[in-house]
């Protein structure tokens, strides 16, 4: 297991849950799919295709477990029960953290860090899903089906949340020997990183250097924000988050308004027009009320 750096200072390690699991032997796979091992739905999960899984990782080697690599080559963490319905979080730019075994549990399920998600996304999280207490609060989404019917209801949970910003990372590591930002969220703080390189590195590093240090590792520093985003693709998904925001501003609302200026303005021509729409609307409310 790779070893991170947390916020705290405290060093630990990516737990055992993230990474890849592949089943030691071909039977104990394919045992559930016989007679006996058939959910109480009488159904029986897609085949888990253990050839392809040992081939891809002798290709890969041991894969480090991130949201990126995750996205990419989904069949070779996921079962196929859950691709569908964790593409449906990642492109809502939600992190997921854990998935199901439907071929041994006789069930379909993914899990999600509380803290990774928007207010109102945790509102819809405890509505719909299991809530544990384990180190960090976790919302388990989950369908006691399989196969074809799994598929389609651990989608259909997945549909209820709403899009977000990508979530900060709660601990994250720089990777000296391929030159990378490793994070289990999208972006860290610029303090966080420059004292993570600090820690790394024997150079003097100021603030000013710091685009040109985040380049180095891969990285993107966003002055705006004041956030390092710990690759591209992560970048990318912040900047569909902006687009988003853009595309639902006639819908502005003041809770909105509020989270977009916590958001650094990310958006400030729409949040200024709305704010102005606002004032006029609580100017004639009240003049209503005075005429009464």
């Amino acid at each position: 297991m790779a070893n991170l750096k947390k916020e705290n200072g405290i060093r630990g390690k990516i737990p055992d849950e993230q990474i890849p699991y592949v089943p030691k032997s071909k039977e104990k796979v394919w045992n559930y799919n016989s007679s006996q091992g058939k959910n109480k739905y009488n159904e029986e999960a897609f085949p888990f295709n253990q050839e392809w899984i040992t081939e891809w990782q002798n290709q890969k080697g041991m894969v480090m477990f991130t949201q990126e690599t995750v996205e990419k080559e989904p069949k070779g963490f996921i079962a196929e029960e859950e691709i569908p319905a964790c593409e449906e979080l990642w492109n809502k730019n939600i992190y997921t953290r854990m998935s199901g075994l439907p071929y041994e549990d006789g069930n379909s399920w993914i899990e999600i860090y509380l803290e990774q998600l928007s207010d109102e996304n945790k509102k819809i999280a405890r509505r719909i899903g299991d809530i544990k207490s384990r180190g960090k609060d976790r919302c388990i989404i989950r369908t006691e089906h399989v196969g074809k019917n799994g598929q389609l209801k651990l989608l259909e949970l997945a549909k209820k949340f709403e899009m977000q910003d990508v979530p900060s990372s709660y601990s994250f590591e720089i990777d000296e020997t391929n030159k990378t930002l490793v994070c289990t969220g999208g972006y860290v703080t610029a303090e966080q990183f420059l004292e993570l390189v600090s820690n790394n590195s024997s150079r003097s590093i100021v603030l000013e250097d710091i685009g040109q240090i985040a380049k180095e590792y891969g990285a993107i520093y966003d002055e705006e924000t004041k956030r390092i985003y710990c690759s591209q693709f992560h970048y990318d998904k912040h900047q569909n988050y902006v687009e988003y925001l853009k595309s639902k501003k006639h819908l502005i609302t003041p809770r909105a308004i509020a989270e977009a200026d916590m958001e650094q303005k990310l958006i400030p021509e729409e949040i200024t027009k709305a704010k102005g729409f606002l004032s006029r609307l609580r100017e004639l409310l009240k003049k209503g009320q005075g005429e009464r």
